[in-house]
C-alpha cells in the first residue's frame, strides 16, 4: 500500500516536470507580494540611514559612505547570486564556506602586476564556479537532495579555508586593492557600486526570462513535493551562486585580506537574512535579485549602528539572526500559504540496531587510555539519533552546534564552578532546550523543511548569548562533580558516555514507537525535542570534558550527527521510512573512520573531505532507489495503460 502510494507520487512529480514547458517565459517574478517586501526594505533602509545619520555628530561623511558600501557588496553580491536556487526551491547551504574558502586563498597568491591581479580575481571565480557546478550537477542531474550536497560541500569548503587560514594569515593583497578600490568619485569606490547595478539588472532580467520560467516552475514543482533533478536550468543556478560567492570573497579579501575573513566575513547567516528580507526563503521559494540587494545593505546597516548606539558586539549574531527570522515571517505573509511537514511513512521498531553501542563501549574496558573517545562515540550517537528524528519531518537541524556551545559556556558561566550552582542551572538549561524544541517543532510542522532556517536563526541567537557569557561573566571552570563525569572510570569508560548512551537508546526506543504514529505536528515537535534535548546533553558533557569552554571556528559536530542520520535514512529503508536507532550504528562507525584517519596523519581538511565523500555517496544510494521506484513505476504504467506523457 505504501509503495503504491509512493509509487504513484513519484510517477506523477516525473511528469510534473514537462509542466516546467507551460510557464510563459514573459511571466515576471516579482508579484504584489514581492513588490510589497521591496518597499517595506525601501522603508527600513531609509530609517536605518536616518538614524545613522541623527547618531553621527559630523552627519554621514564620504569615508562613511565609503565604509558601508566596503561591507555591504560582497555580502550583497553573494546573497543576489544566491537568489536564484532558492528561487528553484533549493537549499543553498554552502555560500558562506565558499566566500570564506576564496577569501582566504586569494591573499596568498602573489599579484605583481595588473595583469596578475586580474588572473587572481578569475581564480577566486573559477573557485565559486567550481563549488557551485559540483552542487549542481548533483542536485540537478543526478537528484540528490540539496540539503545533503549543500551542506556537505559547504563543511569540505570551509574545512580547507580553516586549514588554510592556520599557516597563512596575510593582508589585502596591494594590487588587488587598488584595482578594486582606487579608482574613486568624491572618495568613493566607483567599481563595488558598478558591480552591484551590473549584477541586480542582470538578475532581475534572468529572473523574467524564460529560464527565470524554468527555475520557478521547478521550485513549484519541488515545493509540492514532487521531483528532484531539473536539469541545465538547475546546475546554472547552482552554478551562478557558487560563482557569486566567489567574487563575494575576492571583494572581501581585496578589503580585508585573509586576516579577518573567518571573524568578520558575511557567512551564511547574513547571506540568507539578506535573501530572506528580500522575500526569497530556503523551502519556500520566492525572493528577487533587487529584494536581495537591499536586505544586504539593511543587514549591515544595522550593524554600522552598533558602536553609536552603544550595542557590544556579540549581539550581531543575535541581530542577523532577528532579521532572517523577520524576512522569514515576511515571505509567509507574502504567500499566504503553509506547507505541510513531510513526514516519512509508518515503520517497524528496530530497537536491536541500538545493541552495538553498549558493546563498542564495553570493548573499551581493554584500551582504558582511549577511553575520552568512547565519550565521543556515545556522544555523536545521541547527536545523530536527534537529527534521525528530525530528518523524518525533511529536515535538518541546524541548531545543534549553536546549541552545543551555548550550553558548554553557559553550564561553566553560571556554575561558577560549583557543585551547589548545578541543581539551578542544569534544570534552566534543560527547561530552555525543552522549549527550543517545541517552538521549533511546531513551526516545523506548519511550513516543512523551511524551518531550516528558523534553526540557523536559532543558532545565531545562541552564538550571541555564549558570546555575551564569555564576555561579562569570567568562564572559569566546571564544577568538580560534572568534571568527575569524565575523568572517573566505570567499566573503562566514563560515566558521562554511559549515560549519553543510555539516552541515545531510550530515545531511539521513545522516537521509533511514538513517532510512527499520531498527528503530523506531534512527530515534528517530538523530532525537535529530542535533538535540543540531545544538543544540551552533550554540550553539558563537553563542558566536563575540557573543563571551560569556548569557541571554535571549526563545527566537528554538526556534520558526523547529520551524516549518520542520512546514511541510516538511506542504508536502511522500510517502506520509505528507516529505524531511528540504525544512526547508532552508523554513528559509531563514522567516529571510528574519523579516528582511523586521524591515526594515519590526515589532517582536519581530509578527514572532513572524506565524511563528504561518505555522505554523497550514501546520498546517491537514495538516488538509486527512487530512481529504482521510478522506473518500475513508469513500467507498470507502460503495461497497464500503453506509453505515459513523459
Amino acid at each position: 500500500m505504501v509503495r503504491d502510494e509512493l509509487g504513484t507520487n513519484t510517477a506523477t512529480a516525473l511528469v510534473s516536470l514537462e509542466e516546467q514547458q507551460k510557464v510563459s517565459p514573459g511571466d515576471g517574478p516579482i508579484g504584489r507580494g514581492s513588490v510589497t517586501i521591496l518597499r517595506f526594505e525601501c522603508l527600513v533602509l531609509t530609517i536605518l540611514i536616518l538614524v545613522w545619520w541623527l547618531l553621527s555628530p559630523e552627519g554621514i561623511t564620504s569615508s562613511d559612505w565609503q565604509g558601508l558600501l566596503l561591507a555591504a557588496t560582497p555580502l550583497a553580491i553573494a546573497a543576489m547570486a544566491q537568489t536564484l536556487p532558492i528561487v528553484a526551491g533549493g537549499q543553498g547551504l554552502s555560500a558562506g564556506a565558499t566566500l570564506v574558502l576564496v577569501a582566504a586563498v586569494i591573499p596568498s597568491i602573489p599579484m605583481s602586476s595588473p595583469a596578475d591581479t586580474i588572473i587572481v580575481i578569475g581564480m577566486g571565480l573559477l573557485i565559486g564556479l567550481a563549488v557551485g557546478g559540483l552542487n549542481g550537477v548533483l542536485i540537478g542531474y543526478a537528484g540528490l537532495r540539496s540539503t545533503s550536497v549543500t551542506l556537505s560541500t559547504g563543511a569540505g569548503a570551509m574545512a580547507y579555508a580553516l586549514e588554510h587560514l592556520e599557516n597563512s594569515y596575510l593582508p589585502a593583497p596591494p594590487a588587488l586593492a587598488a584595482l578594486l578600490y582606487n579608482a574613486t568619485i568624491a572618495n568613493i569606490s566607483i567599481v563595488p557600486p558598478l558591480m552591484l547595478l551590473a549584477v541586480c539588472l542582470a538578475g532581475e532580467r534572468l529572473l523574467r526570462s524564460g529560464l527565470g520560467a524554468k527555475l520557478r516552475a521547478r521550485g513549484a514543482d519541488y515545493y509540492a513535493g514532487g521531483a528532484r533533478y531539473g536539469g541545465w536550468p538547475v546546475l546554472f543556478a547552482y552554478t551562478v551562486a557558487g560563482g557569486g560567492a566567489g567574487v563575494g570573497g575576492v571583494l572581501l579579501a581585496g578589503a580585508l585580506g585573509s586576516v579577518n575573513v573567518a571573524f568578520g566575513a558575511p557567512v551564511l547567516l547574513q547571506i540568507l537574512a539578506a535573501t530572506a528580507l528580500g522575500g526569497g526563503v530556503p523551502g519556500l521559494r520566492g525572493g528577487s535579485v533587487a529584494g536581495s540587494l537591499l536586505g544586504a545593505f539593511i543587514v549591515v546597516a544595522t550593524g554600522n549602528l552598533m558602536v553609536p548606539l552603544g550595542i557590544p558586539d556579540y549581539f550581531s549574531t543575535a541581530i542577523d539572526a532577528t532579521w532572517l527570522l523577520l524576512g522569514f515571517l515576511l515571505c509567509l505573509v507574502a504567500q499566504r500559504a503553509l506547507v505541510p511537514t513531510q513526514v516519512s511513512f509508518e515503520v517497524p521498531k528496530r530497537a536491536r540496531w541500538a545493541l552495538p553501542l553498549p558493546v563498542v563501549l564495553l570493548l573499551f574496558h581493554f584500551r582504558p587510555e582511549a577511553s575520552d573517545l568512547a565519550t565521543l562515540i556515545a556522544g555523536i550517537c545521541l547527536l545523530g539519533v536527534g537529527q534521525a528524528a528530525v530528518l523524518r519531518t525533511g529536515a535538518v537541524d541546524l541548531s545543534m552546534p549553536g546549541l552545543i556551545s551555548a550550553v558548554a559556556i553557559t553550564t561553566v558561566a553560571m556554575t561558577g564552578g560549583l557543585n551547589a550552582n548545578l541543581a539551578t542551572t542544569l534544570p534552566m538549561i534543560a527547561s530552555a532546550a525543552f522549549a527550543v524544541g517545541v517552538i521549533q517543532g511546531w513551526i516545523a510542522s506548519r511550513i516543512g523543511r523551511a524551518a531550516m532556517v528558523v534553526t540557523l536563526a536559532t543558532a545565531g541567537f545562541a552564538q550571541a548569548w555564549g558570546s555575551g557569557l564569555l564576555v561579562e561573566l569570567p568562564t572559569g571552570f566546571a564544577p568538580p562533580l560534572l568534571s568527575s563525569m569524565t575523568n572517573t572510570r566505570w567499566l573503562g569508560v566514563s560515566p558521562a558516555a554511559w549515560v549519553m548512551a543510555a539516552l541515545s537508546i531510550v530515545l531511539a526506543f521513545l522516537l521509533d514507537s511514538r513517532m510512527t504514529r499520531g498527528s503530523k505536528r506531534r512527530t515534528a515537535v517530538l523530532g525537535y525535542i529530542a535533538s535540543a534535548l540531545g544538543s544540551v546533553v552533550f554540550g553539558v558533557f563537553v563542558a566536563s570534558l575540557g573543563g571551560s569552554a569556548h569557541y571554535s571556528l571549526a563545527d566537528t559536530y554538526l556534520l558526523p550527527a547529520v551524516a549518520a542520520a542520512l546514511l541510516a535514512g538511506n542504508l536502511l529503508k522500510r517502506g520509505g521510512c528507516h529505524p531511528i536507532a540504525f544512526a547508532i550504528p552508523v554513528a559509531i562507525l563514522i567516529v571510528l573512520v574519523d579516528t582511523l584517519l586521524l591515526s594515519w596523519g590526515a589532517n582536519y581538511a581530509e578527514r572532513i573531505w572524506a565524511l563528504m565523500t561518505l555522505l554523497i555517496l550514501g546520498e546517491s544510494l537514495h538516488f538509486l532507489g527512487v530512481r529504482r521506484l521510478a522506473t518500475s513505476t513508469i513500467r507498470i504504467a507502460v503495461g497497464s495503460e500503453g506509453t505515459p506523457g513523459l
